[in-house]
Parts: C-alpha cells; sequence; structure tokens
C-alpha cells in the first residue's frame, strides 16, 4: 500500500511520483501526488479516467498538455482540470525538470497502477509507453481499466481483452507484489508522511 513521502521513479518515461495523500489516508476521496519530469519526460500515451476527474497545478513549468485534442502550455501556478472520460496526456517540453501537483478524485486503485507500471519500468518491461509483453500490458490495462485507459476503439478493446485472457491463463497478473510498498518499519502511513 502507497503511503505519504513515496516515492518512485519511472526511469523509461522520465517521471518521478512523490505521494502525498494516498487513498487509504483520505478514505478513498483523494490521491494526491508531486510528478516531476526529465526534460523530454511524459506521462504515457494519451488516455482518460472513466470515473475520476484530475487536477493539475504546475509547480514548475511551464508543461505541455493536450487535453480533448487541444494543445495548452501551461505555466507555473496554473492549473487544469481533466473531466472524466476526457483524453489527455502531458509533459516537458524544456531543459530542466518540471514539477506537477496532480490530485484524482475518487483516488480508486490510481495508486497501486503507478507502482505496478513503474515496477515494469524499473525492471525494463516497457519500451516508452507500452510494456513489451502483450500479455502482460493486456492484463494491467483491462485489470486498472476503471482507473486509467487508452484511448482505443471497440474493436481493439475487444482484442485486448482476449490477449488478457490468454495471459491470466498463462500465469500473468495485473501486479507483482514486489512492486508495492509497504511503510517504513515501525511507523503506520500517517507517520512516514510526517518523517519524510
Amino acid at each position: 500500500m502507497a503511503y505519504s513521502g513515496q516515492v518512485i521513479d519511472n526511469p523509461e518515461n522520465g517521471e518521478r511520483v512523490r505521494f502525498l495523500r494516498t487513498a487509504g489516508e483520505t478514505g478513498g476521496q483523494v490521491l494526491s501526488f508531486q510528478s516531476s519530469l526529465k526534460p523530454g519526460g511524459f506521462v504515457g500515451a494519451e488516455h482518460l479516467h472513466p470515473l475520476q476527474t484530475s487536477h493539475f497545478q504546475v509547480l514548475t513549468g511551464p508543461v505541455s498538455f493536450r487535453v480533448a485534442g487541444r494543445l495548452l502550455r501551461v505555466a507555473r501556478g496554473e492549473t487544469v482540470t481533466v473531466l472524466p472520460g476526457t483524453p489527455h496526456r502531458y509533459w516537458n517540453p524544456t531543459d530542466h525538470v518540471v514539477s506537477v501537483v496532480v490530485q484524482f478524485r475518487p483516488a480508486l486503485r490510481t495508486e497501486t497502477l503507478f507502482e505496478a507500471f513503474f515496477g515494469l519500468a524499473r525492471e525494463g518491461k516497457v519500451s516508452g509507453e507500452r510494456i513489451c509483453n502483450p500479455f502482460q500490458e493486456a492484463v494491467l490495462i483491462e485489470e486498472f481499466s476503471a482507473e486509467s485507459r487508452p484511448t482505443w476503439g471497440p474493436g481493439r478493446w475487444r482484442a485486448l481483452q482476449l490477449t488478457a485472457r490468454i495471459g491470466r491463463l498463462l500465469g500473468y497478473r495485473a501486479v507483482d507484489l514486489r512492486y508495492l510498498a509497504s511503510a517504513p518499519a515501525g511507523q503506520p502511513p500517517a507517520a512516514a508522511a510526517s518523517a519524510a
């Protein structure tokens, strides 16, 4: 279970996430984290969150966003709110690190999705925006489709569901427990936040 102050890195896309408030700490109402992107860093392929509103506050920028096909250049101190079901992505167009505070309402299982995907990336199992193994990718995307999904048409979704079914039969799981964090020994998650 993620905890406040926990930091995870994705070496493939140049993103570092530091959890600020987790689902467990907010009764599932809110997940917030600071996303820092290296020069050229990006946050995945275009995607949408079917059930969540996501809010972005740029701490250092500018940061480029594409929201519902519209390109935005968002400066320090400015915000962007993306409603459920709206295709979007963001990236760092600069030659310095940029930071954004991201908030999801409700939290759902988004932090577990990040831990799983970042864990795969740290093990070299992600290339660019995609998980290298199509069975692993299909199982993960289907498992977390309430939290986040690519903006694919129905035909590709049907193919993904079939691939996920085969992947599960082959033993693939959406989450490798090795990727999930625990609060530091002897500290409940809330205490870990104040220690960070």
